[in-house]
């Protein structure tokens, strides 16, 4: 006779099985969906009543080819997701059909919220005061005034649309402004600073410029981008080189950090989580609430409340809930290049900790599935993509967890104007400049860069789709399937249509 405990482990095991992406990862249909009536809508120009269709189709299809046992109590899902894609399906619609909604000539006030060199070019975000709302980008070519984030401008001049490449490859200037909230570009407009905007974009430049006066050139590159979010040219430049770009921006990695500060800090505070809550969405708004930390925090809170309502969550499907809420929020957001890459990530990392391995080997298969997911991503965007990521990338994510840390509490003492605070910023210099050396060694073991291709794409598809199968409730045989029916279909879609 087995024994009880026996006895849970086959009911455990039958229960994985036997159940179904709408038991398991309902969140990840709907990613699915919106993703591709995105694609298929804005990129390839499909009408929205043929790609509403299709997108349901393959939605229809993934839950087919996953599910063994069908299940009426799985209806209710059905019926909800099925209402959710259609009114996602109609907002989209009534975005991408909407007439420019901007006037021909503008005269107003606005925050600048971002600046940026764009070849001989400076761009600046501008948000139109409250009772206007709009965000405009300025670009001034001939006067290159000296501007701020914070800064109040008066500004007049003519509006022009976005452009879009007319052969549909290449660089998309509609899509890559609208995904950040601009409306039209206005050129060489006339502009005068009036004054200052105390917002969280003022905030984050005072702090940048006073991190950048106190601290180390590397310390200083470092804590800019984990707390304003902002950039050295010279570490964005070398940790592309090797493919740890995404330890610049903010997204999951440093969102996890400041959860894990909270957790500690608030140990003895009854109201923990939402302690925890408070600080992790002051932290994305001070740090300009980029696409890759809004899905962090979007999921993490989907964490916290779930911890609060006594239920423990699929991580994969959490991470797809935040990418949903993400897109419903601002469907232009797909087009984000940063968005993109932190969800292949997230849900890279979210389907391994679901796969049935031990922690070893699914510490080991987290690097190699991540690089593989965002490589074809960032080939495509960048052009090529070093294969020393793969290496590097292992050893990253844990020296940064510790890294970055150690180079807050180090910087504090001087950022605060304490007396000898310099001896303590030493550590993290030191530190810092040990990683890049080791990163350049590695690099130059292993050179080469890997480009865009339909090898690589094949590859990446093949992978991710059995992975984000497992963690959708598949048996292994049917994640094989599907990953065969992917690759058949993207085949096709590239060699005949």
């Amino acid at each position: 006779m087995s024994s009880p405990v026996i006895e849970e482990a086959r009911f455990n095991a039958f229960d994985r099985d036997f159940s179904s992406p709408l038991a398991n990862a309902p969140a990840w249909i709907a990613l699915l969906f919106c993703s591709l009536f995105l694609f298929l809508t804005v990129s390839l120009h499909y009408p929205s009543l043929v790609a509403f269709v299709v997108s349901l189709l393959v939605c229809i299809g993934w839950g087919l080819v996953g599910t063994v046992s069908p299940n009426r109590s799985s209806l209710p899902v059905c019926a909800a997701l099925l209402l959710l894609c259609t009114l996602f399906a109609l907002q989209v619609h009534r975005q991408t059909n909407a007439p420019e909604a901007f006037p021909g000539t503008i005269h107003s006030t606005g925050e600048v919220l971002t600046i940026r060199e764009w070849g001989f070019r400076t761009l600046a975000l501008v948000r139109l005061r409250e009772e206007e709302g709009g965000k405009f980008l300025l670009s001034f070519e001939k006067e290159r005034p000296e501007l701020k984030p914070g800064d109040l401008l008066s500004f007049s001049g003519k509006t022009a649309p976005f452009e879009r490449p007319e052969t549909g490859v290449g660089f998309d200037e509609f899509l890559y402004w609208k995904a950040k909230g601009g409306l039209a570009k206005i050129a060489n407009p006339k502009a005068e600073k009036i004054g200052v905007v105390h917002s969280p974009a003022y905030l984050r430049h005072r702090m940048t410029e006073r991190i950048r006066a106190t601290l180390p050139q590397q310390t200083a590159g470092y804590v800019m981008a984990v707390t304003t979010g902002e950039r050295d040219s010279r570490l964005e430049s070398l940790h592309r080189s090797v493919g740890t770009s995404h330890l610049l921006a903010v997204s999951g990695f440093h969102v996890g950090i400041v959860f894990l500060l909270g957790w500690t800090l608030f140990k003895r505070f009854r109201p923990r989580l939402v302690l925890i809550s408070i600080l992790i969405w002051a932290y994305t708004i001070l740090t300009g609430a980029a696409p890759s930390a809004m899905r962090a925090a979007f999921m993490l809170q989907l964490v916290i409340a779930g911890r609060l309502a006594g239920r423990a969550g699929n991580s994969f499907n959490t991470a797809s809930a935040a990418g949903c809420l993400l897109l419903l929020y601002n469907p232009w957001l797909f087009w984000d290049i940063g968005w993109r890459l932190s969800m292949l990530a997230i849900l890279s990392v979210t389907s391994i900790v679901a796969a049935d391995y031990n922690n070893r080997t699914k510490a080991i298969l987290a690097s190699p599935l991540v690089w593989l997911a965002t490589a074809v991503q960032a080939a495509w965007t960048f052009d090529r993509v070093p294969l020393a990521g793969l290496v590097i990338n292992f050893l990253a994510i844990p020296a940064f967890t510790f890294l970055f840390p150690i180079a807050l509490g180090c910087s504090l003492p001087s950022l605060l104007g304490m007396p000898g605070g310099y001896i303590f910023v030493a550590i993290p210099e030191i530190l810092f400049s040990m990683w890049e050396r080791l990163s350049s060694n590695i690099l130059y073991l292993c050179p080469r860069d890997v480009s865009f291709s339909r090898g690589l794409l094949f590859c990446a598809l093949a992978t991710v789709t059995f992975f984000f199968a497992r963690a959708s409730g598949f048996q292994t045989n049917r994640a094989i399937l599907a990953s065969v029916l992917v690759l058949f279909s993207a085949a096709s879609a590239i060699f005949f249509v």
